[in-house]
């Protein structure tokens, strides 16, 4: 490579998108941002809006850049109409969704912990985030009528080694413990990297009974 030339990469979106080099991009962004990755080379603009800024808002709409100009409200409008939630927010507010669907919208994680602990009789299901880096992984259930429980968590420690990673054992023994324990109507499982989801379970959505 010549001195002082530039590197381009132009990348669609695609699943898993982490494949890509795109995705690739972003997560080593996001590990420099983070101090887990020294690198004073590394330089990045991005300019999403704040999490927890609501995305039907148009005030919030003034993070897309062309916002104004060629992209006018009436269209942001006519897209909130006909896309999902992730697929808007990845679009037209620089958000990166590793996934098509989300099982949580963000204002929902804020549910978790105000509700009684779950039961089989309240018929919920669970979800589990089995982290694709292995770096932390949560199961939650909830329930039709909107309520959230979080069940098993693992997360790096705040003054954890840079190179922690999950128990594998302890969080499969955990989604079998509350599948049973619960007895799920479905199971939602992003599985882990080179690991099949626990028995009745897939990537997707599956009956449990």
């Amino acid at each position: 490579m010549r001195a002082g030339s530039h590197s381009w990469c132009i990348s669609r979106r695609l699943v898993p998108a982490r494949k890509t080099p795109l995705g690739r991009l972003v997560e080593y962004d996001r590990r420099v941002k983070a101090g887990e990755v020294d690198d004073p080379t590394w330089w990045s603009w991005w300019n999403p809006p704040p999490p927890d800024a609501d995305y039907a808002d148009p005030a919030t709409w003034h993070a897309h850049p062309a916002y104004g100009d060629w992209i006018t409200e009436e269209y942001l409008t006519s897209q909130l109409r006909q896309l999902p939630a992730p697929e808007f927010r990845r679009l037209h507010l620089a958000a990166w969704i590793s996934e098509r669907d989300i099982w949580l919208e963000p204002h929902q994680l804020d549910l978790i912990g105000r509700c009684e602990p779950l039961t089989a009789d309240d018929h919920p299901i669970i979800a589990v985030d089995g982290s694709w880096s292995s770096d932390a992984s949560a199961i939650c259930a909830a329930t039709a009528d909107g309520r959230v429980e979080l069940l098993h968590l693992q997360e790096k420690p705040f003054d954890g080694p840079e190179n922690y990673r999950i128990n594998i054992g302890d969080l499969l023994a955990a989604v079998m413990e509350h599948t049973e324990r619960l007895m799920v109507r479905s199971s939602h499982v992003r599985p882990l990297p080179d690991r099949p989801g626990p028995p009745g379970a897939s990537a997707t959505s599956t009956a449990c009974r």
